[in-house]
């Protein structure tokens, strides 16, 4: 999760809104929409579907707890992926505010010891996953910061000698802090040692930036995934559904059951397979219904 928001981050640009107010508006069309639309379409799918298959037990989930799961954001029982747009959505008008008054590595600092003092102190989870967005905005500011300052990173690490080095010392990072912490997780606010969270993370954005550069260099420029990279909140809204039909419908081949396929698609092909799947899908969106994922 730390990457998205890197991302974010690294396409900030105050210029392109005159006000706060237009900022918000922006960011609600292109975030909260697609937020009520998506949940709509998991709900559906969990309830129609995933209810009528599934051998666990959802009787402890009424109308009402379902509703508020949809207002708060947080642990959604029909889609948990969903938390990460209101809180990118409060992330980005936090920064917004505050980066008028200091530099990305000034919100960086603060943000980081505010964060410390939030969890040690308090550790409250809040609506909206507020409590997470002093996390998050360190790794939008990081973003901004790259944008701001990355442009001898980039030219340097567009020696592919450079980028392999890059990306092999930060992979290690990534493994030695995994080794140390175990699996995070952001939205169960399992963070670890905080400091320890925010250096993985960093590192493993890094690690994608630098193998983008690899891939790139000696590929060149793919348009499948350029264009999936331009449709990524529908990709990220509507994955969970893919992956779910994809699972179900290898499991159900003739004889697969009993193999490493049927109990555990390997994640790359795992991953290729749903990223051919979505492309008609984001075609269909785009073409007929652009505005219910904020692209007015």
């Amino acid at each position: 999760m730390p990457l998205f928001f890197v991302i974010s981050g690294y396409l900030f640009s105050r210029k392109k809104h005159t006000s706060f107010l237009v900022f918000v508006k922006t960011k609600a069309r292109q975030l909260l929409i697609p937020y009520v639309v998506f949940s709509v379409i998991a709900f559906l799918f969990w309830y129609f579907l995933i209810l009528r298959i599934s051998t666990v037990d959802f009787g402890a989930f009424t109308a009402a707890t379902l509703f508020w799961d949809f207002l708060s954001a947080q642990y959604i029982a029909y889609c948990l992926v969903l938390w990460f747009l209101p809180t990118l959505f409060l992330t980005e008008c936090l920064y917004f505010i505050v980066s008028k008054w200091l530099s990305p590595l000034i919100v960086a600092i603060f943000f980081m010891a505010l964060s410390f003092l939030y969890y040690h102190f308090v550790g409250e989870d809040l609506f909206w996953s507020a409590d997470i967005v002093l996390v998050a905005v360190v790794f939008y500011a990081f973003g901004a910061i790259l944008r701001q300052y990355g442009t001898k990173l980039l030219e340097s690490a567009s020696k592919i000698p450079i980028s392999v080095i890059g990306f092999t010392l930060c992979a290690v990072l990534v493994v030695v802090f995994a080794g140390i912490t175990g699996r995070l997780d952001m939205l169960s606010r399992n963070y670890g040692e905080l400091y320890m969270f925010y250096l993985a993370g960093v590192a493993g954005s890094m690690a994608i930036f630098f193998l983008g550069i690899i891939l790139e260099r000696i590929f060149g420029l793919v348009k499948v995934i350029s264009y999936l990279g331009a449709n990524s909140l529908i990709v990220y809204g509507l994955h969970i559904q893919v992956m779910t039909l994809i699972g179900g419908t290898f499991r159900r081949l003739p004889g697969v059951e009993n193999t490493i396929l049927g109990q555990f698609v390997p994640s790359l092909i795992y991953a290729v397979v749903i990223m051919f799947v979505m492309i008609p899908v984001i075609y269909t969106i785009n073409r007929y219904t652009p505005k219910l994922v904020g692209k007015f």
